[in-house]
């Protein structure tokens, strides 16, 4: 299928779909939902999300809350906190790991911190 054939189907445009294929952009969860749509596939397998690291607490964050079509927003609304707070921990700014919001990301995402 052509870029041009998938941005009609999924109602994204092709320059868009182009950029997020060549990695320039970040897709949104709801283009991310509309492309696996067409294409018949979930966002686990298009992300290739069993390939992502879980070598710190961003990195699961991350990995669970994309295989749940979750974005930060709404996340961060599950969780009552702030959607900077979400960005804060995947991009490793917080690392703290044993605190109340670190639970309750985790149970909203469906993970299981096996470590303790």
């Amino acid at each position: 299928m052509s870029i041009k054939e998938l941005a009609h189907s999924s109602g994204i445009s092709p320059q868009t779909l182009s950029n997020i294929e060549n990695g320039k952009t970040e897709p949104y969860i709801s283009s991310l939902k509309g492309i696996c749509k067409v294409l018949k596939t979930d966002t686990q397998y298009l992300l290739q999300l069993d390939n992502l690291s879980e070598d710190s607490i961003g990195e699961i964050i991350k990995k669970y809350r994309l295989m749940t079509c979750l974005t930060q927003e709404q996340l961060a609304r599950l969780c009552s906190l702030n959607k900077s707070t979400i960005k804060d921990y995947e991009n490793g700014r917080i690392k703290c790991q044993d605190n109340a919001s670190l639970r309750k990301i985790y149970k909203s995402i469906g993970y299981q911190d096996n470590s303790k």
